[in-house]
C-alpha cells in the first residue's frame, strides 16, 4: 500500500480520536462543577410547603408584571408558572387584556410565538432559541420563567442555570431567593441549607425571616420592561402637571384656614 495514504489515514485517525476526547471530556467538567456548586434538591415538600411555594411565585410574578396579586391567582388557576409568565409578558408588551391573549391561545389554539406576531411583540423576547413549534411551548414557557426569576432577584444566568440543570423546581429556588432577599444573603447559601434536608419554616429561622415574611415577596431588582417604561413615563408626565396641582393644592389649603 503507498506510504502516503497510510500517514494520512493515521493522521485522520489520530484528529478523531482527539476531537472525540475533546467533546466527551466538556460535558464531563460541566457535570463536575455544577455538582460541586449545587447539592442536590431537596423535594420533599409537604401540602403547606407547596401552598406557600405557589402563594410566593404567584406574588413575585404579579410585582414583576405590575399586576394585581388577585389577577395571578385567578389566571394561575388556568395556567402553569410559567405558561402565566408568557401570557403576561404579552399581556404587558402589546398593552392587550389577558383575557384576550387568552382567548387566542384557547380558541384559535395558536402558540406563543404565533400570538406574539399577533399582537406585535417581538417573539425574541421569551424565545431566545426562535422555537415556533407549538409542541415545544412548554419549553420555550420554562426558560422563559427562569428569566423573569433571574430579573426579579438579580441573579445571572451562571447563578441560575447550574440550579436549573440541577433539576430544581423554579417554585423551589424562587422561595429561596425570597429567603435570601430578605435575609440579606445570597441565594445558594438558603439553597445549601435547605438542601440539608430543612423544611421552609426552619430554613426562615436560621436566616431570621419570620414565616409571614417569607411568604412576600422580596424587593425586586428588576421589573418588567414594560412596566419600568410605564412608570417612567408616568413620573415624567407627572413632574410635568407637578407644580400646578402643588399650587392648586396650597390655595385650598389657604382658603380652608381662612374660613375656620
Amino acid at each position: 500500500m503507498n506510504p502516503r495514504l497510510l500517514r494520512a489515514g493515521a493522521l485522520c485517525i489520530c484528529l478523531s480520536l482527539a476531537i472525540g476526547a475533546i467533546g466527551l471530556a466538556s460535558p464531563a467538567r460541566a457535570d463536575v462543577s455544577v455538582s460541586v456548586a449545587v447539592p442536590a434538591p431537596y423535594l420533599v415538600l409537604s401540602s403547606d410547603e407547596k401552598a406557600v411555594e405557589r402563594t410566593v411565585m404567584l406574588a413575585m410574578l404579579a410585582a414583576f408584571f405590575d399586576v394585581d396579586v388577585d389577577v395571578a391567582v385567578v389566571w394561575g388557576k388556568r395556567y402553569s408558572d410559567a405558561d402565566l409568565a408568557v401570557i403576561l409578558h404579552l399581556h404587558r408588551s402589546s398593552g392587550r387584556p389577558i383575557g384576550y391573549v387568552h382567548r387566542l391561545r384557547h380558541r384559535e389554539h395558536l402558540g406563543w410565538g404565533q400570538i406574539a406576531h399577533r399582537l406585535h411583540v417581538n417573539p425574541g423576547t421569551f424565545n431566545q432559541r426562535r422555537v415556533w413549534a407549538k409542541k415545544q411551548d412548554q419549553s420555550v414557557a420554562d426558560g422563559y420563567l427562569w428569566w423573569v426569576i433571574g430579573g426579579y432577584y438579580g441573579m445571572s444566568r451562571s447563578q441560575w442555570a447550574p440550579l436549573r440543570a440541577k433539576g430544581y423546581p423554579p417554585a423551589e429556588v424562587v422561595m429561596a431567593a425570597n429567603v435570601a432577599g430578605h435575609a440579606g444573603d445570597s441565594v445558594l447559601a438558603v439553597i445549601r441549607y435547605r438542601a440539608a434536608k430543612h423544611s421552609w419554616s426552619a430554613v426562615g429561622s436560621h436566616f431570621n425571616v419570620p414565616p409571614a415574611k417569607a411568604k412576600k415577596p422580596a424587593p425586586p431588582k428588576k421589573h418588567h420592561p414594560a412596566v419600568k417604561k410605564a412608570k417612567a413615563s408616568k413620573a415624567s408626565s407627572a413632574g410635568g402637571k407637578a407644580p400646578a396641582a402643588k399650587g392648586k393644592a396650597g390655595k385650598g389649603k389657604g382658603k380652608g384656614k381662612g374660613k375656620s
